[in-house]
């Protein structure tokens, strides 16, 4: 999300490529050991509505994370049904080999918590114990169905042979429990094996909360496909749905939208793009809402959905959504006396061309408590072309899409804009993306990098600070991409491949 200068907003949506910021800070690296276990943190106070981002990592709801970012350190809450020992570690490939990986339990007689720093070795075995203990044990109890231990560690630890630094790269979490058996001793050479069941890796970003700013107060929108059936002879399918919202009678302001996914094939939806309408309102228009929809992009597109072309909600695959920080909203209902359309876009990728009936869309939630400054989303990257083309065999391609000085001087405010957060968004063989930025002939820090990008984690990132671009900057989408497991070259396609 971007924002703008002098009160003026603007949510930037990333397309494509981009990177995360350098944590401003430099830590110097001093030997740290500690226990198996430790007392309360009496200097820090946790409270249970004070963390910041939380995720069901077990699909059953077993497992919960919770965590909260510092200036420092992290700080861990895992909740687990179970009465045996957990583990959570963290890996740059979502595998146990050479991960950095927690392992606590409480024992069952002595009620006692205990957790100990473990690193994977050359394969999927017993983890081993670091040399240096690491993790600070905050807390931690059991009672007749679940484990709950809380604990922290520094973001860099300066062990650099058993520990994983958390920067501001996508980052593997790794989990796993066991139902009945604690280890017998801190050596761990007794532990049991946690089942096929009892383990998984989610990708996430540990140094951007995900933050949930839920208000009772705020009214909803829904835009949802109307069970439409979607194409089976095609592998990629763009369909887009046109929506007439109910006239406001003031100003609004749109604080942030969440995926309304259908279970049934939520798999299989790539992205959503919700487009604000612009243009003088017609009669087909209300006949286009009416419909069930079309295949963008094709011949079937009316040509009054050209007007479509304003952003209100880019969601890709993994993003639970985005709320907006507490002073920016994007404004909605700013001509009470006309009727508003919006068009919906999904991207369904379903390569075995199975039968899909969806009913999936987005939510907007908005209030007419207006916010200080109004928002907007700026889309750089790479347009989708037949010249793009990714050779085969490659470890680290990289190519780059433009917004140079003409661009941004033709687009942005004299006073330019503010960035608040950014959606980075690239296809599966991406493994690195970054926004660079300059002025004037100078290159400044990137907008936003990440090392090891997932194409299944899109989730919006909150910048740490709001970056300003004036007119005249100029902007690089950059991906790297790693195509070693591909036999032909990559070619760029919009749509309706057969």
């Amino acid at each position: 999300m971007w924002t703008v200068g002098r009160g003026v907003s603007w949510q930037i949506v990333v397309s494509v490529v981009i990177v995360g910021l350098t944590w401003p800070g430099v830590r110097i690296c001093a030997k740290e050991v500690g226990g198996v276990t430790a007392p309360l943190h009496r200097g820090t106070a946790f409270i249970e509505n004070d963390w910041k981002s939380s995720v069901e990592l077990a699909k059953d709801g077993a497992y919960r994370l919770s965590w909260k970012p510092t200036e420092e350190r992290i700080v861990f809450l895992v909740e687990v049904r179970t009465n045996g020992y957990v583990g959570l570690g963290f890996s740059l490939d979502g595998r146990m080999v050479k991960a950095d990986i927690a392992v606590g339990w409480v024992h069952d007689k002595t009620k006692r918590p205990y957790l100990l720093d473990c690193h994977g070795g050359n394969d999927n075995s017993i983890p081993i114990r670091d040399a240096e203990q690491n993790l600070d044990l905050v807390n931690g109890y059991q009672n007749g169905t679940h484990t709950v231990l809380m604990f922290s560690r520094l973001w860099d630890t300066c062990d650099r042979e058993e520990d994983l630094i958390i920067g501001n790269d996508t980052i593997r979490v790794i989990w796993s429990y066991n139902d009945h058996d604690d280890p017998l001793d801190e050596t761990l050479f007794n532990i049991h094996w946690h089942g096929h069941q009892q383990r998984g890796s989610k990708s996430l970003n540990l140094r951007n909360p995900i933050i949930k700013r839920y208000d009772s107060q705020n009214k909803y929108l829904d835009f949802r496909m109307p069970n439409i059936s979607v194409p089976r002879n095609m592998g990629t399918v763009y369909w887009c749905k046109v929506f007439k919202i109910p006239r406001l009678s003031v100003k609004h302001h749109i604080v942030g939208y969440n995926p309304l996914l259908d279970d049934r094939d939520s798999d299989l939806i790539h992205h959503m793009m919700l487009y604000e309408c612009h243009g003088k309102a017609t009669f087909k228009m209300d006949q286009y809402a009416s419909e069930k929809g079309f295949l963008c992009y094709t011949s079937q597109m009316p040509l009054e959905t050209e007007s479509c072309i304003t952003p209100t909600v880019s969601w890709a695959i993994g993003s639970i959504g985005e709320y907006y920080p507490p002073h920016v909203g994007l404004p909605i209902g700013n001509n009470p006396k006309q009727d508003t359309y919006y068009m919906l876009e999904i991207h369904y990728d379903n390569p075995t061309m199975r039968e899909i009936i969806d009913s999936s869309g987005v939510r907007l939630h908005y209030t007419d408590k207006l916010r200080k400054h109004d928002g907007g989303i700026f889309v750089t990257g790479t347009i989708v072309s037949p010249l793009h083309i990714i050779p085969p065999f490659q470890t680290a391609y990289r190519t780059a899409g433009y917004c140079d000085k003409y661009c941004t001087g033709a687009v942005l405010p004299s006073a330019g804009v503010n960035s608040v957060s950014v959606v980075l968004h690239s296809h599966s063989a991406a493994s690195k993306m970054k926004l660079r930025h300059f002025r004037q002939g100078e290159e400044l820090a990137p907008i936003v990098q990440d090392d090891h990008y997932d194409f299944n984690y899109q989730q919006s990132r909150t910048l740490p600070r709001e970056i300003t671009i004036f007119p005249r900057d100029e902007l690089a989408t950059e991906c790297t991409y790693n195509t070693m497991n591909r036999s032909q070259p990559t070619q760029a396609a919009l749509q309706n491949v057969a």
